[in-house]
């Protein structure tokens, strides 16, 4: 595992919560009462479940050994060894089950030496395969520190921030972008409008997306969205609109095994309609259609007060671009990234990502909320 995907793992478990006991009060009555609470809280989703035991310390340093080496290629390796069994036959089902789909997907991509004309069901194979392979080992390495009680915090009904993102692109006329975003949340559907722009004005970026959650218990839900998207940089001079369709799964993780409580793991795959001008070349709009997706894992900040993950997404048309190949100079990779977002108060929170593609992409927004839903 190269440095920055260790720093991302120690950056997760340095804001998770330690797990421990929950209290009971003392008493036969007491302890009716406290399990009665109990298992209300959990089925309302303010808590998941209880944080599982912890194996000796010697045989987790073990099992994190076996997870970090052969267990890339053996999912639920780590769990087995930690003497989780029940946990380690998840993870190999769900390790299993994304290294057979990315085979699929590679396979046919290889043998068409990459032909546009048959791309998108493999590169959406290969993009959910690596997906679901990824974050169940996050999610098993993770699991063998015990997981945290955290919970999922509840949703507001309305939202809204400012802030600045900060990009050393040579390629475009401003390093620094003011930010302004708005979202709604009404039931099942929420809706988001986005605005960056330039102090000088010569990077201006519109987005709107409105979506439909379905089967939403807890942490977990389906979604379907549809989004669209107008950016327009002066220097050079370039109009790009996009619009997408998508549809993504989100997992509170603590429903496949008590020791992932505290975490979620997520999977988006999108198709979209790309048109580019550039107005020195042709007054004409160039049109492209692609398959493009993005997947996570992250864990829920102690007290409800937010979540922290880390998430690759496969587009290569945003500020971030896509990542270089030593080989290439540019190739399929998109980008990685952190992002964390913290409650302040009952009113107020913040939220801050660092990006890497083609290069840093840095943010930090503050922002006010109305309501909350429980998840």
């Amino acid at each position: 595992m190269n440095r920055a995907g260790q720093f991302f793992l120690l950056f997760l478990f340095a804001v998770a919560r330690p797990a421990r006991a929950s209290d009971v009060p003392p008493g036969d009555a007491g302890k009716d009462a406290s399990a009665r609470g109990q298992a209300e809280r959990q089925e309302s989703g303010e808590i998941q479940s209880a944080a599982a035991p912890r194996p000796p310390a010697w045989r987790t340093a073990a099992a994190l050994g076996v997870a970090l080496a052969p267990g890339w290629v053996l999912p639920g390796a780590g769990a087995w060894v930690s003497g989780d069994r029940k946990t380690a036959e998840r993870v190999a089902l769900w390790g299993g089950m994304g290294m057979g789909i990315a085979l699929a997907g590679a396979l046919p991509l290889a043998l068409s030496n990459s032909s546009r004309r048959a791309a998108e069901l493999p590169i959406a194979l290969a993009l959910s395969g690596a997906g679901l392979f990824i974050t169940s080992k996050l999610a098993e390495i993770y699991g063998l520190f015990g997981g945290t009680p955290a919970a999922a915090p509840p949703e507001p009904v309305l939202e809204t921030d400012i802030g600045i993102l900060w990009k050393p692109d040579a390629l475009l006329p401003s390093t620094g972008v003011g930010a302004w975003r708005v979202r709604g949340h009404w039931g099942h559907w929420w809706g988001r409008l986005a605005l960056e722009a330039a102090p000088d004005g010569g990077d201006m970026c519109i987005e709107g997306e409105a979506a439909r959650r379905f089967f939403h218990r807890g942490g977990s839900f389906w979604e379907m969205a549809a989004s669209g998207s107008f950016w327009s940089v002066e220097a050079p001079d370039v109009h790009l609109a996009t619009t997408a369709i998508s549809v993504a799964h989100r997992r509170d993780l603590a429903s496949v095994s008590p020791s992932f409580s505290g975490s979620f793991a997520f999977l988006r795959l999108e198709a979209v309609l790309e048109s580019v001008r550039y107005p020195e070349v042709s007054p004409d709009f160039g049109h492209d259609a692609f398959v493009s997706g993005t997947f996570g894992f992250g864990v829920y900040l102690p007290g409800r007060a937010g979540e922290a993950h880390i998430f690759y997404n496969h587009r290569h048309d945003g500020r971030a671009g896509g990542m270089r190949l030593s080989i290439s100079g540019d190739g399929p990779p998109g980008f990685a990234g952190v992002q964390v977002r913290h409650r302040l108060g009952g009113f107020g929170y913040w939220e801050a990502q660092a990006v890497r593609g083609t290069h840093w992409m840095l943010s930090l927004r503050v922002g006010c909320f109305l309501g909350g839903e429980e998840p």
